[in-house]
């Protein structure tokens, strides 16, 4: 139940900020936060980096399979790996966040970017850093179960 709830939070929170981001800004408006983080708003018709751009069938399949197979793994996994159930549940919630908006608009909204000194930064939403957080959890229980 609890990875349900964790799958549940981070899909709730992204599909709240990014409805929040689309009627609050126009596409690129930028709106700066705190030192290098900013929202700008942009509609991405790819998949990560922009990759795949126009894509959104091929998209909709791959994250489809993924997401079933993380549902998967997760309920067939031992009770003890509960670390890596979070990290799964994580990822559903993102990887669903992102496969509403390609399905309901034919593309994702990204809004958060941190200005850094390279060429084309990476904007991005609540669905990829959750995506990343569970993937961070996971790589840590690996790392612990090499230990």
């Amino acid at each position: 139940m609890l990875y349900f709830v964790i799958g549940l939070i981070s899909f709730m929170i992204d599909q709240i900020s990014k409805y929040i981001v689309d009627i609050k800004l126009d596409q690129f408006e930028r709106v700066h936060l705190f030192r290098r983080l900013y929202l700008v708003k942009v509609y991405n018709h790819g998949g990560a980096y922009g990759l795949f751009k126009n894509k959104k069938k091929f998209l909709i399949i791959v994250t489809t399979i993924a997401t079933i197979v993380l549902i998967l793994l997760g309920i067939y996994l031992e009770p003890y790996e509960y670390m890596l159930k979070i990290g799964f549940a994580f990822m559903v919630g993102g990887a669903l966040g992102n496969l509403i908006d390609r399905i309901r608009l034919g593309y994702v909204v990204d809004y958060i970017y941190i200005k850094v000194n390279i060429k084309k930064a990476p904007i991005f939403n609540i669905a990829d850093i959750s995506i990343l957080i569970g993937v961070i959890i996971i790589l840590i229980y690996d790392i612990i179960e090499l230990v």
